[in-house]
């Protein structure tokens, strides 16, 4: 006697043993069942992302802060954001796991004036225009660099679940 095979042919010919009537094999369609029981599908680990931003020694009230991963090898994370509010605190969000906190890993940190974000949305036309020195009356609180991914000097940020709330403390523009 020997071992029969059996084969299911579909539109585009003859399917693999092992596989079912839909076309799915076996191993996958028990993933995805997996998958919707919660039973490894979830991505990383998140831990929650909490700190505190300040400019000066003081607490800084409306910025966005950006966690990117560090492109170095070897280093993990996922993008998270957070706002502060008028203690200079705030709440990361992995948006692409779309859950509240931040995966472990190495990050650098971007910093994004929200008030001057508005400023720009609700300038006049003309004043778009003045050459990136910012809208006319508008103060400039915290550094171009700290905005920049590649030049902000919060580099090399450690974030596990020892060493939280995160501090962040940033140093406002010198009078000349």
């Amino acid at each position: 006697m020997g071992i029969m095979k059996q084969e299911i042919k579909n539109q585009k010919g003859i399917m693999k043993s092992g596989e079912n009537k839909s076309g799915w094999p076996v191993l996958r369609r028990l993933w995805v069942v997996g998958c919707l029981l919660g039973l490894g599908c979830t991505g990383p680990a998140v831990i929650p992302g909490e700190g505190s931003i300040t400019l000066d020694g003081k607490p800084l009230e409306g910025v966005e802060v950006q966690f990117v991963p560090e492109p170095k090898p070897g280093a993990t994370g996922e993008t998270a954001t957070g706002q502060s509010d008028g203690q200079g605190k705030f709440t990361l969000k992995s948006h692409r796991l779309n859950k509240e906190g931040i995966v472990p890993g190495i990050y650098r940190v971007v910093v994004t004036d929200l008030r001057t974000v508005q400023d720009l949305a609700t300038a006049a036309p003309a004043a778009a225009g003045s050459g990136g020195q910012g809208v006319k009356g508008s103060q400039v609180r915290i550094l171009p660099v700290y905005g920049d991914l590649k030049q902000t000097p919060l580099k090399d940020i450690h974030v596990q679940s020892g060493n939280l709330p995160i501090s962040l403390k940033l140093n406002g523009p010198r009078d000349s």
